[in-house]
């Protein structure tokens, strides 16, 4: 119990009913023949079940990355630098099986009635600060598995049903969540040390998590494209969650600084002081909503590969200053021309938010 006593979810009765490490390949055998067996399957429910079998698999093969074919040959009680990614693998595995029972008896036509759809990614294992290097590597080798899984499908489902499609919805903002978590990974150089870090790390863990929790419920409705639809309360809270939920609505107080300002503060050791600055700033600033509707059209922007982080803007909160690609983009009403550069200069004043756009900005030598 060595390994249970490091690593911990907030569910005691899942950590009781953990299949042992060496039955992975099995499992993962019994994904591999339900899958052959339901090809032509004419039961959607016994369809999605079994997706999510498949993409909990994904997601536990892809954390533990070049150590999926060994990992048979570990015990519980090792101490290895990926145990808590193998942990987390493990809790995923041993969710398999049931979901492959029920997806069996729906094909035979007999419903399950105790499992509700869409399947939901559930807990995330939690460790000491010595695994967390690692845990994050394998959260982003998930991610992206499971963008690759989807992201061919999802391209086909924006042009067919438009983006106001649930799924699409909840596409987006997975993406979002990744890009995010992605950014801010980008900050962590070296071993996780000082409070900063930490809570850089907790934030990039949550996103990466939200991130692989929407992708599930994807590729579910991939399967089955009426899993969401006339649930209006889901719809209501995927729609709320992409539209009305920004990195605006962190806690975190860099949540709009530039990567490349965390870079130079960091180099500088002015980390503390700026932190204090942040702090203040967003203490009195007022976010409305067409800031979040600007945060909202970058991440997106960024996603689709069309801007890109040029600088960061000289006065605090300190955002970052992008460029626009090749084709022009379209931002709060206002077109934008290919190679122009913008930015978002928050105030924590009445006056609020300047949205700006030129073909140049000068260099500033000192901050503000």
């Amino acid at each position: 119990m060595a390994r249970i006593n490091r690593f911990h979810i907030k569910s005691s009765d899942e950590e009781a009913k953990l299949v042992s490490v060496d039955s992975f390949g099995s499992v993962g055998e019994q994904v591999y023949e339900l899958a052959a067996q339901l090809e032509n399957c004419a039961s959607i429910r016994a369809r999605v079940l079994l997706e999510a079998s498949r993409s909990l698999k994904m997601i536990a093969d892809a954390l533990m990355g070049d150590d999926t074919a060994r990992s048979v040959n570990k015990t519980p009680k090792e101490d290895t630098a990926d145990s808590l990614n193998l942990y987390q693998a493990q809790i995923l595995y041993s969710r398999i099986p049931e979901l492959l029972q029920s997806a069996n008896r729906e094909a035979e036509g007999y419903p399950s009635s105790s499992l509700l759809l869409p399947v939901r990614l559930g807990l995330q294992a939690e460790g000491p600060p010595a695994y967390w290097q690692e845990q994050l590597e394998g959260l982003r080798r998930a991610a992206n598995a499971m963008e690759e899984q989807v992201s061919l499908d999802m391209e086909f489902l924006r042009l067919k049903s438009g983006l106001t499609n649930p799924v699409v919805l909840l596409y987006e903002q997975a993406l979002r969540w990744k890009n995010s978590a992605e950014a801010i990974l980008l900050t962590l150089t070296g071993s996780i040390s000082g409070e900063e870090e930490e809570a850089s790390y907790e934030l990039v863990r949550s996103q990466y998590w939200k991130a692989l929790s929407d992708y599930i419920k994807v590729t579910q409705g991939l399967t089955d494209p009426e899993l969401f639809a006339g649930d209006e309360e889901a719809e209501d809270s995927i729609h709320n969650e992409f539209v009305g939920r920004t990195r605006l609505d962190n806690e975190d107080c860099w949540k709009v600084t530039s990567s490349l300002a965390i870079q130079e503060f960091k180099h500088l050791g002015e980390w503390g002081e700026t932190e204090h600055e942040l702090q203040s700033f967003w203490a009195n600033a007022v976010i409305s909503k067409t800031d979040r509707e600007y945060e909202a059209t970058v991440e997106k922007l960024l996603a689709d590969g069309k801007i890109t982080e040029k600088a960061y803007w000289y006065s605090c909160p300190y955002p970052c200053v992008y460029q626009v690609g090749e084709t022009p983009v379209r931002i709060l009403g206002e077109e934008i021309p290919a190679g122009y550069v913008f930015v978002n200069a928050y105030s924590d004043s009445k006056s609020g938010a300047q949205f700006i756009w030129e073909s140049s900005f000068s260099a500033r030598e000192e901050r503000r």
